[in-house]
């Protein structure tokens, strides 16, 4: 891996849950041995004595992205981890100093949140990537960092070609070819901004879902929530990654397979991306090319 892809300055950030100051440091530790400068924002470990679930009060949170933001030397914002809170600051950030620079956020899960809003707002680089709870093993998986390098760099004529993880094949539920931006999220989350204004357009957009811990009926309410919202409405390709324990894969299959009714584009199974400790990296500003057989 090229590590000097990656960018050099990088702002920790705590948008939705906290970590213990250890494992975050050994992240921490692991970004500064790419050779990266990493500053911490002021509020990252300040804790939320009312609700412990949350890194900081939402006020202090949201302080720390408009600190970082307004600092020109970062290049990049690395989320702490995700849990709950990002969608608390969505009405609170200001969105023109956002809009000011493409600055690159990184994280997923929970910070889908504020990667959709960034997207609906036309607000900086959302990149779906592993977090600072995860970069200390992350650093030591080759597939995890080349996925990384790879999201920082423009993409090759065409868009940058995906695959399934590990020699993996697709699930193909309808084959095709198809480039486009992505738009990563997990499905819970997403679901959550309908009716909120932060709801971005997929319109030409490659989707991508995952999740976690949800029951099958759970992963059925939130598809259908996107879907009565229109959500899928001229999207490019409905692409699913992992579902990690979220119930009988054959059950999970039969709601996939709807998305045959909201694109005619590709639709499949196995997209890189996941819960999982082994997920790729994806900027929604890079355009990725799918080949489903």
């Amino acid at each position: 891996m090229n590590e000097q892809k990656l960018p050099r300055v990088v702002a920790v950030a705590a948008p939705s849950g906290g970590l213990p100051r250890e494992k975050a440091f050994a992240g921490i530790r692991a970004l500064e041995g790419l050779g990266m400068e990493v500053r911490v924002a002021p509020h990252v470990f300040a804790g939320d004595p009312e609700l412990p679930y949350l890194s900081a009060p939402v006020a202090e949170r949201v302080e720390d992205l408009h600190r970082i933001w307004c600092d020109e030397t970062v290049e990049a914002v690395w989320c702490l981890r995700g849990g709950y809170g990002a969608a608390q600051l969505l009405p609170l950030l200001d969105w023109e100093l956002l809009r000011r620079r493409k600055l690159p956020v990184i994280g997923f899960s929970d910070v889908t949140a504020l990667h959709w809003a960034m997207t609906n707002r036309g607000a900086g680089t959302p990149v779906a990537a592993p977090m600072i709870g995860r970069m200390a093993d992350a650093v030591h998986d080759a597939y995890v960092m080349e996925q990384l390098a790879a999201a920082f760099v423009p993409a090759p004529a065409g868009g940058r070609p995906v695959a399934p993880e590990g020699g993996q094949r697709w699930g193909v539920l309808r084959p095709g070819k198809v480039a486009g931006r992505p738009l990563v999220g997990n499905l819970a989350v997403a679901a959550s901004l309908c009716g909120t204004g932060y709801l971005p357009s997929a319109r030409g957009r490659i989707v991508v879902l995952e999740d976690l811990n949800e029951a099958v009926y759970r992963v059925d309410r939130y598809l259908t929530q996107l879907e009565q919202n229109g959500f899928f409405e001229g999207c490019a390709a409905v692409l699913f990654g992992g579902f990690l324990n979220c119930g009988d894969p054959g059950e999970l299959e039969v709601l996939f397979r709807r998305a045959l009714n909201w694109t005619t584009g590709p639709v499949g199974t196995g997209f890189p991306f996941s819960h999982g400790e082994r997920i790729g990296s994806f900027s929604f500003e890079q355009e990725i090319r799918v080949d489903l057989e």
